[in-house]
């Protein structure tokens, strides 16, 4: 099934895999990827439904994709916050915000959502690692959640070789 449209039709069952057009390229979503964010997301509370998925094509491969299937045009880029064989915030300030939201912290995956600008000719990319996305895997549940210590930006800016 591939859809163009804004939004999914709720109504009707969704057939996977799911391939969405988007200004990234098309993306296919399985079942298997999608997840709920019960609070929503901050600034874009009203929608709770969303794919994580793999970018698509041969750039940015290192990157993945949240796609809203509530609203098609919603999409962000997700960096995992394990990149580059580096850990971008502690395991123990991960574990502070699973055990909050009552989450097995083994079951749990992390992203920061992700900024691409053009900076004198070349993409910056830049995480907030002050509101990391907690995947539970298992319930497929997620939160975006705002870590107590203030020393993490909102825009980390990173390397990539694409």
């Amino acid at each position: 099934m591939k859809t163009q449209s804004n939004t999914l039709n709720k109504a009707a069952e969704t057939i996977y895999p799911l391939i969405i057009e988007s200004r990234f390229g098309d993306i296919i979503v399985n079942e298997s990827d999608t997840c709920d964010f019960p609070e929503g997301i901050y600034g874009f509370d009203d929608y709770k439904s969303y794919a994580i998925a793999n970018f698509p094509g041969q750039t940015l491969t290192k990157f993945q994709i949240l796609q809203c299937l509530d609203e098609i045009g919603l999409v962000f880029l997700l960096t995992p916050l394990h990149h580059q064989g580096q850990l971008l915030i502690p395991q123990s300030d991960l574990m502070e915000a699973t055990d909050l939201l009552k989450l097995d912290f083994d079951n749990c995956d992390f992203y920061a959502i992700t900024t691409v600008c053009e900076k004198d000719g070349a993409l910056e990319f830049s995480l907030n690692l002050k509101a990391p996305l907690v995947v539970e895997k298992n319930q497929k549940k997620a939160w975006q959640y705002i870590l107590e210590r203030t020393e993490y930006p909102i825009r980390y800016v990173i390397k990539s070789d694409l």
